[in-house]
């Protein structure tokens, strides 16, 4: 194994690294600050149990399970991913490393001669939960219509994607870190990436049979309690991951992560009460879950960036303006029929994007960093604007690359009939009730497709006695 690993290395120089190349967040992390940052990427793992959760409530019954499925899919093979070649790209040590990747460090393991050991690995283990949310987020857009097989090969090699992108940032090498972009906690990283992903996902793969025959106001949400309890677990690993940004309680660390904490944690609420008030207004005294959820996340996608470098009544400003922004975008949208299942293009991409340019407007020079208001000029802002477009374009391009590759291996959409049965029952064969539905119907046939439906429309719980309207025979055209 050792002569192996000194061939590849020898060759390619996959495992070496420049032991002077000081990791940002890791060089300076004793046994404490450890501590914090294991325990809050504990924190943000659970966002897959609330983001799962979440995607399943918006969307039908019928692909709860699928949704869920694709969270296990997010975590092993992005995760893996991320262990073989992401850490690498993002933040490797070789010879080869240059201003736009990575190279080096391949394979996670750090050796016991290596000083940085012990920060490597707790750096990686929160990194991780990084890297397998972005794809969670892109995944998203394209619900209820993504083939699961086809899912877990653009899984794996998405995780390209956000590990290149992050290391411009959070990378010693980066080229947009060494221009000054300020990204704390991943509105560019995560929230961009994720949410270019997700638009260009909807665009590539097109709308769920039925989408817009109707209109484009929002669907029916499958599972509001699953939505809103989705949401609240969310909320809860995000306040983790962005006080754990600080990488520590150590020196002024500990008073880095308190700010970014509060700042999280006032916008989320105070994000929450403007849309509860848009919301009662806009429906005549009715209040909207979709939007007030809406609201909260992209409030919170937003403050990432600047969380540690804004004063409170700042966070609140930036958050308010991302809710308002992702009211308007979202609608837009629709109207361009880019059938964004979840809206993930509204929240994470909109907020990702208004994120880091607030930053460039509201940086407190408390911390050395000023934005334009703050007396700094221009150049933060210019900085800020170029990292956002460069982040939404890389991620952009690279997504429609990978789904073309893998659309050549696997077909990604699934056939009308799979689509309209939904994904529990024919990727997964977890639909009980409605496989006995259409083991014993007298309608069955071999070449059964649907005549017209919705998937969104569709539940075992209040549509199964309406088969016969749905189904003709193989003669249908859509």
């Amino acid at each position: 194994m050792e002569d192996l690993k000194e061939t590849l290395n020898s060759t390619f120089h996959l495992f070496s690294h420049n032991k002077s190349y000081a990791i940002p967040g890791t060089y300076d992390i004793d046994s404490i600050d450890s501590a914090w940052v294991l325990s809050s990427a504990l924190i943000f793992f659970t966002m897959q149990t609330g983001l799962g959760l979440l995607e399943a409530g918006i969307l039908s019954k019928k692909n709860e399970v699928n949704v869920l499925m694709k969270k296990f899919a997010d975590i092993c093979c992005v995760g893996f991913a991320y262990y073989v070649y992401g850490f690498a790209f993002m933040y490797g040590r070789g010879e080869y490393t240059n201003p736009f990747i990575g190279l080096g460090d391949f394979f996670v393991n750090a050796d016991k001669n290596d000083k940085f050991a012990n920060q490597i690995f707790t750096f990686f283990f929160f990194q991780i939960s990084f890297a397998s949310t972005s794809t969670t987020i892109a995944s998203g857009g394209a619900g209820e219509r993504f083939r699961f097989s086809a899912y877990i090969i653009y899984c794996f090699f998405s995780c390209f994607i956000y590990s290149v992108g992050a290391g411009w940032i959070w990378g010693q090498h980066g080229f947009l870190k060494n221009l000054g972009v300020i990204d704390f906690a991943g509105s560019g990283p995560v929230h961009i990436i994720g949410g270019a992903g997700a638009l260009v996902s909807a665009y590539y793969i097109g709308p769920r049979i039925g989408r817009y025959e109707k209109g484009t106001k929002p669907l029916p949400i499958g599972n509001p309690f699953n939505l809103c309890l989705g949401t609240l677990i969310v909320m809860w690993g995000w306040y983790g991951f962005n006080a754990g940004s600080s990488y520590g309680l150590s020196g002024e660390k500990w008073n880095t992560s308190a700010r970014a904490g509060v700042s999280t944690v006032v916008t989320s609420m105070a994000a929450g009460f403007f849309s509860m008030v848009y919301s009662m207004v806009k429906n005549k005294g009715k209040v909207s879950v979709l939007e007030v959820i809406c609201g909260i996340l992209c409030s919170m996608a937003a403050i990432n960036a600047g969380c540690s470098v804004y004063s409170i009544h700042t966070s609140i400003v930036v958050g308010l303006i991302a809710a308002m922004l992702c009211f308007i975008v979202g609608p837009l949208i629709d109207r361009m029929k880019i059938d964004d299942a979840v809206g993930a293009t509204a929240i994470h991409l909109v907020g990702g994007i208004w994120g880091q340019i607030a930053v460039g407007l509201f940086a407190d020079p408390i911390d050395g960093h000023q934005g334009l208001f703050y007396g700094g000029g221009f150049y933060l802002l210019c900085i800020q604007t170029f990292s956002s477009i460069c982040l939404a374009l890389w991620a952009a391009l690279t997504t429609l690359i990978i789904l073309w590759f893998v659309n050549k291996i696997i077909p990604i959409r699934l056939s009308v009939e799979e689509e309209t049965l939904g994904c529990d029952l024919t990727e997964h064969f977890e639909n009980d009730e409605l496989h006995k539905l259409l083991t014993n119907t007298e309608t069955k046939t071999g070449n059964m497709v649907p005549k017209y439906v919705c998937p969104c429309h569709l539940s075992p719980d209040n549509d199964l006695n309406k088969r016969k309207v749905f189904y003709i025979n193989e003669n249908f055209e859509p």
